[in-house]
C-alpha cells in the first residue's frame, strides 16, 4: 500500500517576490526554524525526496503555499498562478511518481482561472486545483466564480479548499479583536461554498484542509492519482 499525503506545499520564486515576501523577509532575518521552513518550501527536489523516503512517504500532492493568488489582483494573481504553475509542472515531470499537482488559479479571473485549470490538467496532468478560502472576501458560492466550479466539474476534478485568513470584517464580528483561530476557517470555506452544491449547480469534489474531515457529498476522499 503506498502512502500518499495531500497537504504537502511548495513555494515558487515568484511567490517569494509576491504574496510570499513578507514571510521570506522575517524567516530570513529570524533564521531557525523559519529560515529551515523557508528552504523546505523552496525545494522540490533531492532535499524533499529525501526526507519523503524517510518518512515513508511514496508520494505527495503539491500545492501553492498560501495564500497562494487568492488575496493579488487579477494581473498578479494570473502571473503568479502561471509561473507557480510551471515550476510545479516541471517538479512533476523530473519525478512523476513522487510527485503529483494542484494547480494555483487566478480566482479574481474566473474565465482565466477555468482556462488555467483546464490547461493544467489536460496538458500537465495536474489533478485539480488549490483554492485558498476567499478571494479578497468573496466566496466561491458567488456566481462570479461559477467557471471555475463548472471547469472542475467537466474535468472531474476536485477543489482541494485550503484555509486562509478571514476578512477583516468577520475577524472584527466573529472574534472581537482576538486572533483568527485557523482552524475555523476551513469549515466557514467549505459552509460558503455547501450553498452552491446544494442549490444543485456543482456536483464535483470538494476537499476541505486542515480540520474535521468534512465534506460535500459522501467525496472527501476523492480519486486524484
Amino acid at each position: 500500500m503506498r502512502t500518499i499525503t495531500l497537504e504537502e506545499h511548495f513555494a515558487s520564486p515568484g511567490f517569494f517576490e509576491g504574496p510570499g515576501r513578507e514571510f521570506k523577509e522575517r524567516a530570513l532575518q529570524s533564521g531557525g526554524r523559519d529560515a529551515e521552513f523557508f528552504g523546505r518550501l523552496a525545494d522540490v527536489g533531492a532535499k524533499r525526496l529525501a526526507e519523503m523516503d524517510a518518512a515513508g512517504i511514496d508520494m505527495q500532492v503539491l500545492s501553492l503555499q498560501y495564500p497562494g493568488t487568492e488575496q493579488c489582483a487579477e494581473d498578479e494573481a494570473t502571473a503568479l498562478a502561471n509561473e507557480a504553475n510551471d515550476f510545479l509542472a516541471e517538479a512533476v515531470e523530473r519525478d512523476p511518481t513522487r510527485f503529483a499537482g494542484l494547480a494555483a488559479l487566478p480566482t479574481a479571473a474566473p474565465q482565466k482561472a477555468a482556462a488555467e485549470l483546464e490547461r493544467r490538467v489536460r496538458q500537465q496532468g495536474f489533478r485539480g486545483a488549490i483554492v485558498n478560502g476567499h478571494n479578497r472576501g468573496r466566496y466561491l458560492d458567488d456566481t462570479f466564480y461559477w467557471p471555475i466550479l463548472e471547469c472542475a466539474d467537466a474535468l472531474d476534478v476536485p477543489i482541494y479548499l485550503h484555509p486562509t485568513r478571514p476578512p477583516h470584517a468577520v475577524i472584527e464580528a466573529s472574534y472581537g479583536g482576538f486572533a483568527a483561530l485557523p482552524t475555523m476557517l476551513p469549515d466557514k470555506a467549505a459552509e460558503e461554498l455547501e450553498r452552491r452544491v446544494r442549490a444543485g449547480g456543482f456536483k464535483g469534489a470538494v476537499i476541505n484542509g486542515h480540520v474535521r474531515g468534512r465534506y460535500l457529498d459522501d467525496k472527501f476522499f476523492w480519486p486524484i492519482l
